[in-house]
């Protein structure tokens, strides 16, 4: 589960440029994780610190960067103001050719797949604290 944490990262808090940027605010952010997968749940929740140079995103360059770090390829990326929605195909995930789709607001992100071995829940709420 641990590799679920930054896939969100690289989702959400990685440099992108289709539409308007996502705007998100800098700082300590609470994530919690749920995945359901082959019938069993596992939950954790992790904080996460997003750097001021991160917090203003361009959606273009994501499937490079997804590329670059993850191995997975995006295809169906569509962002919109608060949404955004992307196939991914990895291989070597249980996520492999999973439906993406998350909102976000400047304090608060949400990202759903749907897979056939199961379902992830990523949430993320901007905790109003400083980190490094």
């Amino acid at each position: 589960m641990r590799t679920v944490v930054p896939f969100v990262l690289s989702v959400f808090f990685c440099p992108m440029a289709l539409a308007a940027p996502i705007t998100l605010t800098p700082g300590l952010w609470d994530m919690t994780v749920e995945a359901k997968i082959f019938g069993q749940t596992q939950n954790f929740a992790e904080p996460e610190c997003l750097k001021p140079e991160h917090a203003a995103l361009e959606p273009s360059d994501l499937a490079a960067l997804i590329k670059e770090n993850l191995g997975c390829d995006v295809a169906n990326l569509k962002q919109e103001p608060g949404t955004l929605s992307l196939t991914l195909s990895c291989p070597e995930t249980p996520f492999h050719n999973s439906e993406f789709t998350g909102t976000h607001t400047p304090t608060s992100l949400t990202l759903e797949a749907i897979a056939p071995v199961g379902s992830l829940s990523i949430r993320g709420i901007y905790s109003g604290q400083a980190c490094r």
